[in-house]
């Protein structure tokens, strides 16, 4: 049972406790995942999942394990959502353009890199995350979908991350933030989406206080013990 919008330069939380289908939900809107039921629409126009994916950004929970390959070069990394638009008439990338892409991205989101040929492997964790958000970034997505994106961070690199969030709203791109910690949620949310055991429960607004968002949680779970 999940409905919900998102709107264009929108940052929304969507918490809950762990288990509550948060990552479910972003593995299912981006095709990692299948919809069982129900329907998506973008700016008003039915889509499958399958289409949604050309305009969303993803930022798994697990970097290392799922966002990146650890031994290839910064560049390839960046490379690899935007082949399309990197490949010769052959069929094969193009290393210039590929390398101008690269330096494009590090530029832009700052990335300490000794050069785009450094295995990504070997980057701080903040620099890791800056590589998966850059891969995504050179595809103009309209969408990002972010699971844990500050998980295993130094304080430094979370504030530049949670920066980079927000500037990706204030450039026209709707943002769907899961995170852990709350307070982090608290500093750039437009709303919040209260998940519970794989249904969307609550919404509430910007504003919503610290307890609020708790009650939400230990309200949903005190019915459901009544109701049991």
């Amino acid at each position: 049972d999940v409905t919900f919008e998102l709107h264009r330069g929108e940052i929304v939380g969507l918490w809950g406790l762990l288990g509550s289908g948060r990552t479910e939900l972003l593995r299912a809107l981006v095709g990692l995942d299948p919809v069982d039921v129900g329907t998506l629409h973008l700016s008003g126009k039915r889509i499958t999942a399958r289409q949604l994916h050309a305009h969303i950004g993803l930022v798994t929970e697990d970097r290392r394990g799922e966002g990146l390959l650890l031994p290839q070069s910064i560049a390839e990394n960046i490379g690899l959502p935007n082949l399309s638009s990197l490949r010769t008439r052959l069929g094969l990338v193009d290393g210039v353009q590929q390398d101008s892409l690269a330096d494009r991205m590090i530029a832009r989101l700052r990335i300490k890199v000794s050069s785009r040929q450094q295995a990504v492997g070997t980057l701080s964790g903040g620099n890791q995350q800056k590589v998966v958000f850059s891969r995504w970034l050179a595809t103009n997505p309209l969408l990002f979908l972010l699971d844990e994106p500050t998980r295993g961070l130094d304080v430094s690199a979370k504030t530049e991350i949670m920066t980079l969030i927000v500037e990706l709203a204030e450039q026209g791109c709707s943002v769907l933030l899961v995170s852990s910690e709350l307070q982090e949620l608290m500093r750039v949310c437009d709303r919040y989406l209260i998940m519970k055991r794989g249904r969307i429960a609550q919404e509430l607004s910007g504003t919503a206080s610290t307890e609020a968002l708790m009650d939400a949680i230990s309200t949903l779970d005190t019915s459901r013990e009544l109701a049991a």
